[in-house]
């Protein structure tokens, strides 16, 4: 049969096209079968699905920061009485004066002790006021106990600030406010 027959040649088939039987050069795209249009109405689907939930988050983030927006805005009306804290031993002494200016004599006077100290920069005397102050066991007001915790955390800055400037009683003095922080 050698000399009958001419030599075919095929081409690979694909395997999409295998079960067709038919034999194509690759030049012409194949038709689409219900499979793929199935499979771009999907595709379809999850592009709308995608850009719903895209809206959505938009939506949540706009919603989430007008409520943060809200919640921002409470509490700025009134200030509240007494609350303060300062940015200096000076503004932390003057708000001690202020905060016991109605407290009991001995309260009072130890006060006005430490605020007088603060002010002159002798700060062992001045933790040691605020220390009389602390175990007394008066302060009654939380406007009391701001003023001296105020005054203490200024203090400490103060005395950081003189340690680095070379003050040895400063660092001394700074010992000695860690010993009673300690108990």
């Amino acid at each position: 049969n050698i000399g009958n027959s001419a030599i075919i040649t095929r081409k690979p088939v694909s395997a999409d096209f295998a079960a067709t039987g038919l034999v194509v050069s690759g030049a012409i795209p194949p038709p689409r079968t219900a499979t793929d249009l199935n499979s771009t109405k999907h595709t379809n689907s999850q592009t709308q699905h995608m850009k719903r939930a895209e809206r959505l988050k938009t939506i949540n983030f706009y919603i989430l920061a007008a409520v943060c927006v809200l919640l921002m805005g409470c509490g700025m009306g009134e200030k509240d009485e007494g609350w303060r804290t300062s940015d200096s031993v000076d503004g932390a002494a003057d708000h001690l004066s202020d905060a016991f200016n109605e407290s009991s004599n001995n309260l009072k006077k130890h006060a006005k002790e430490a605020s007088n100290a603060m002010h002159k920069k002798k700060y062992r005397s001045a933790l040691i006021s605020l220390q009389e102050i602390k175990l007394s066991g008066e302060v009654e007001s939380a406007k009391e106990g701001m003023a001296v915790r105020d005054s203490l955390v200024n203090l400490e800055e103060e005395l950081i600030y003189a340690i680095e400037n070379g003050d040895k009683n400063a660092q001394k003095t700074y010992d000695l406010l860690k010993r009673v922080n300690r108990n």
